[in-house]
Parts: C-alpha cells; structure tokens; sequence
C-alpha cells in the first residue's frame, strides 16, 4: 500500500474470479490527528500485519495582554 486515508479497507481479492470482499479496516487506535496510512506489510497467510502512519498534531498558544 501507498498512503491511504484513514481507515483503510484491506479486501480479499479472489484471483481466479476476481471477486473482492472486505477482509479489514486498518486504523491507528487513536485516531487523533490521523491523516493517512503507509507502508503496510502482510504475511502471506494473512495472519499478522503491521503498517505506518502519519499524525499531524499541532499547538495552539493564546497570548494576551500585548497592547
């Protein structure tokens, strides 16, 4: 996978059909900041996974009292 919006679906593609089927949603567990999904690996019998992502977080800081 290249980068993906979050959450990302993972289908089970049949290969001698071509039938697709919703297999997983991947997703940070929390989600705050999340904006996309990278570079996600899979055994080959679908057991384990792991993936990257990316968070944008940022700081809001109130000054008063300037004038």
């Amino acid at each position: 996978m290249s980068e993906f919006g979050v959450p990302a679906a993972v289908l089970r593609v049949d290969l001698t059909t071509g039938s697709r089927q919703s297999w997983l949603t991947l997703m940070q567990s929390d989600p705050a900041g999340a904006s996309g999904l990278s570079d996600s690996f899979m055994t080959p019998d679908g057991r384990a996974y792991v993936y990257g992502f990316f968070r944008v977080l940022d700081e809001l800081h109130v000054v008063e009292g300037l004038s």
